[in-house]
This record gives structure tokens, sequence and C-alpha cells, in this order.
């Protein structure tokens, strides 16, 4: 669990207090922080500049420690800010924004203590490249921070739902509470009410007729929607038609636009019979190799490998020196230096 760490009320009307010491040592941790998060993501753990960059990481946290033992963060869509002084600004709303991978996910409040900079770093870095891949069935960030139950580090968060309800900042630690909680509530309280009502008076206009006579019908509360209002809208979706999109969606979810790219490439190759066209669909291929290979997608590998000697053979009055550069892509990875970085990769992969 989480020990988040509540913040004293802050009169609205006062200012907030200078910095205790130079923003210059946030912000640089800050960014080194955004810089190894890029490094967790291109490179494997084991890799040298991986290492190096991590070190340069947890070295950054030794002048805060000797200013402060805690760090407490505000923040915001493009910014972090630290007694009210922005910090590691951000100029846009992008995937890969540090601010915004926290923001959009409800948290509002960071506090870093001590001890962080060990495993619980570890832990951060490999969490916050997942919350921004996930999609709409995976864990949020909140879920995946509360499952490592963080020692060093305390967050506070907002429902998203009640993002427009003001935060309690004398509230207890954890989740602000909202105060108008039926913001959520209450419509589904309305509709269970309603259908309740509806199966009362059913029931009434059943007895009703049992006995040779007739009930009127309740009027529908305000704001409650039927299903049966839409039975007979000109956009209503048959079952079949329902069944056909959600085909074509799990079809078009499952496309893998990694062999999307390479069969692009290829088919450029094998059509394209200018020499230097061919020798930059290599180059691509090329670099897309380092990727593939650093991302763990050795399926995908192992197609492109393959696919390359096919569109060899395919191809008409390719260059010999292209020729070589294609071909000796499957003997620069065998290479045994390569192979045995391939191969560790391979065992400390989840899954293949």
């Amino acid at each position: 669990m989480t020990n988040p760490v509540a913040p004293q009320a802050v009169d609205a009307e006062a200012a907030p207090p200078a910095p205790p010491f130079d923003p210059a040592i946030v912000d640089g941790l800050l960014g080194q922080l955004d810089k190894t998060l890029r490094a967790h993501q291109l490179y494997n753990a084991n890799n040298p500049t991986y290492i190096k960059t991590l070190e340069t990481m947890r070295a950054a946290f030794a002048p805060l420690w000797v200013e402060t033992d805690t760090l407490t963060l505000q923040v915001s869509d493009t910014e972090f800010s630290w007694f009210g002084t922005p910090v590691h600004v951000q100029d846009g709303k992008a995937s890969d924004s540090l601010p915004w991978t926290l923001y959009k996910d409800g948290v509002r409040e960071l506090t870093i203590t001590p001890g962080f900079e060990g495993a619980e770093l570890d832990k951060l870095l490999d969490i916050l490249p997942r919350a921004r891949k996930a999609g709409p069935g995976d864990d949020d960030l909140l879920t995946m921070l509360w499952e490592q139950e963080f020692d060093h580090l305390a967050y506070r968060y907002v429902e998203l739902a009640s993002e427009g309800v003001p935060i309690d900042p004398a509230a207890s630690p954890g989740m602000w509470p909202v105060t108008a909680g039926q913001i959520v509530e209450e419509p589904f309280r309305a509709i269970e009410d309603a259908q309740r009502e509806q199966q009362a008076n059913a029931s009434g206009v059943a007895a009703a007729d049992g006995h040779g006579g007739s009930a009127p019908t309740a009027a529908r509360p305000a704001g409650v929607v039927s299903m049966e209002d839409f039975d007979s809208a000109l956009y209503f979706l048959e079952e079949d038609e329902i069944r056909y999109l959600k085909t074509e969606l799990g079809a078009e979810n499952d496309t893998d636009l990694r062999r999307v790219v390479l069969d692009s490439l290829f088919d450029i190759f094998e059509l394209q019979v200018d020499a230097l066209v061919r020798k930059e669909v290599v180059a691509h291929i090329d670099a897309l190799t380092l990727h593939l290979l650093a991302g763990r997608q050795f399926a995908t590998v192992a197609y492109l490998l393959r696919e390359s000697l096919s569109s060899l053979e395919r191809a008409r009055d390719v260059q010999p020196e292209t020729r070589d550069r294609l071909m000796g892509l499957s003997d620069r990875l065998s290479d045994p230096k390569v192979l045995s970085e391939l191969l560790q990769a391979m065992d400390e992969a989840e899954s293949l």
C-alpha cells in the first residue's frame, strides 16, 4: 500500500512560500528521470548505455537529499510545480510527456523520500512505459502503483469522473474525497428507481387486466432513458451487424503493424530497381532490426530474416553490394557476441 503524505492546508489568498533551495536541483532531477525513462524504453537492462544512465539517475538524488528529506511535487497536464515554481515544463500533452502520463490517470501530487532511488526507482521505470501503452482493457497507472506498495513514493489522486469537484487539501492521505459523490451515483440510482417503478406498474396493469379493468401507465421520470426508445431508431444495429463490427475491430486490433511496415519495405525493394532506393530500404531494414531486438520482438525478427531472403530471390537486377548487405544481416546476428546477448535477452524475457 502507498503511504501518501497529506499536505497542509494552504490559504488560497496567501502567496506560496519561497522555495527553500535552488529549484534547478529539482528541475535537473526530473530532467534526468525523463532521460532515464527514455533509455529504459530503448535498451535492455544489461545494456551499458542504460546502466550508465541509471547510475547517473541514482546519483542525481544525492544533491537533493543534502537539502531536504522530502520532495513534494504538484502535477498538472504540462508541468510539475514545487513550492509554486514550475519545474520540468513540457510544451504539449504528448504521449511521452512525463507530467501528462501522470496527470491523465488522475495523479495530482507526488512525494518522494530518501530510499526511493533504489529498487523503487526501477519499479517506477517499469510502470510508466506500461501506463503509456495501456489499452482500454489494461490496468491504469493508479492500479500499477497500488500493486507495487511503495514505501518511499507517495501519491495523491482524484477520480477523473469528478474532475470538476474542488479538492479538499486537508483530507486524509490517499485519494482526495469528492464532496459531491452524487455526481456519479445519482444517475444510476435514478435509473434503478425508474426500473423498479416500471416493473411495479407492469405488475399492476397485469393484475387490473385480469379483473377486466385497465390501469394508467406511470409517467417516466425526467432524464431517464429507456432502451425501447432506440428500437426503431434510424441507426439501430442488428445483431449480425454488431457481430460483424466486433469481428472487424478484433482483426484490426490483432494486426501486427511491425509486419505491415516490413512488408511495405520488402515490396518497395522488389518493385523498385533504382539502386539508391534499394540501398535506402536496406538501411531502414537494418535499423528496424535493432529496434525489434531492443523491444524483444524475436518472432518479428525471424519473419524479417525469412522475408529478406525471399525478397532477394524475387527481386531483379539487385546490385551486388545491396545483395551482400541484405544477406549479411543474418550473418551479423549470428556473430557469437551478438548471439550470446540475444540468447540472454530471451532468457530474461517474461514471454517469447
